[in-house]
């Protein structure tokens, strides 16, 4: 039996790809986490992977470049909600240093990938005052000068 896959091919997207190869890992990963964090962190840390790679699979079918925008918009925020899992649990010396680093080089990568789709679809539709304009994250914006001497 052949089962259908949906011709819009989200499985073709290298960050859906990414997100979903670390959702995978992670996913192991946190099998070996003590047992009281069973429905604590090892969900949370689960629950936010998944969002990630669903929430690019959402969007690239959606039939609008703006509903496109808003779910990829929507996986970068669960990018960084799984990076804030990640960095409690090496806070609390749940995740060895060699690990942590390991998967926020690809937290980092998916993250870039993910937000070179959200300026992709904001670039493909026209601007007005209510479209959300694109924003350098990395680069910090310089500080605010009072007109007053």
């Amino acid at each position: 039996m052949n089962a259908r896959k949906y011709s819009h091919g989200f499985r073709k997207l290298r960050a859906w790809q990414e997100a979903h190869s670390l959702a995978i890992d992670l996913h192991q990963w946190t099998k070996g986490l003590p047992q009281e964090e069973r429905y604590r962190l090892t969900d949370q840390i689960r629950r936010a992977s998944r969002s990630v790679s669903a929430l690019i699979a959402e969007g690239s079918c959606m039939l609008t470049q703006k509903h496109q925008c808003t779910y990829y918009m929507r996986a970068h925020g669960s990018v960084g909600e799984l990076d804030n899992h990640l960095e409690f649990a090496h806070d609390v010396r749940l995740m060895e240093d060699t690990d942590y680093n390991c998967f926020l080089a690809r937290i980092n990568f998916v993250a870039s990938l993910v937000l070179g789709m959200v300026r992709s679809t904001q670039t493909s539709f026209p601007r007005n005052s209510r479209t959300p304009q694109p924003q350098n994250l990395l680069t910090p914006k310089p500080p605010h000068q009072s007109p007053l001497p």
